[in-house]
């Protein structure tokens, strides 16, 4: 009757999953976690969610500037790389690729529109059809959660952005989830 607390973040929920964090903390909520996560789509989803998460970490190149430093970086890397080397007493040390190389922005974000766009249909194709019982609406959709990109609940009372579907007064009408962009100006607002 109290509410649960969250044993990652400390939240106090009244429904099986969190609303912060989105942690199942009843066993039908891990059970149902669990059946969903050995499904396909969940695990394309979740691809798809760690590779947008990816991508939103790494720094384009927008300008001839920036592909000059990028070169100079990677020359000074590779000095200092060679130096420690000597110091340990190598005399032909290998030096170890950096990794990826620069990416440019416009290739970047068309990249990234395409995973979005990937994830987006499979969110639509998971959505939560209207059921009577809210708690397993609400369940449903806290399950198909991904992690690492920021989404808001669409809810199909009155097609409002919620945090989540227990912030929504009418979870028993469906809804689904949206992936918000960095910059998104859309306002999400709980129910009371």
């Amino acid at each position: 009757m109290g509410g649960i607390i969250c044993p990652t973040c400390n939240t106090l929920n009244s429904f099986s999953f969190c609303k912060q964090c989105g942690t199942p903390l009843t066993e039908d909520a891990k059970q149902l976690m669990e059946e969903l996560q050995l499904t396909p789509e969940f695990k394309e989803m979740e691809q798809l969610a760690q590779e947008i998460q990816h991508m939103e970490m790494i720094i384009p190149i927008s300008s001839e500037r920036d592909q000059v430093r990028d070169t100079l970086n990677r020359k000074l890397r590779e000095r200092v790389m060679m130096l420690l080397a000597h110091d340990k007493g190598e005399i032909n040390p290998v030096i170890p690729d950096p990794g990826e190389s620069p990416v440019d922005k416009k290739v970047l974000d068309a990249k990234k529109q395409e995973r979005i766009a990937l994830l987006t249909a499979l969110l639509d194709k998971m959505s939560q059809k209207p059921d009577p019982q809210p708690a397993k609406v609400r369940n449903y959709a806290m399950a198909c959660k991904p992690q690492g990109v920021r989404l808001a609940w669409e809810c199909n009372f009155k097609h409002a952005l919620h945090s989540s579907p227990c912030g929504c007064a009418k979870p028993q009408l469906g809804g689904k989830w949206i992936i918000l962009g960095k910059n998104t100006r859309k306002e999400i607002k709980d129910d009371k």
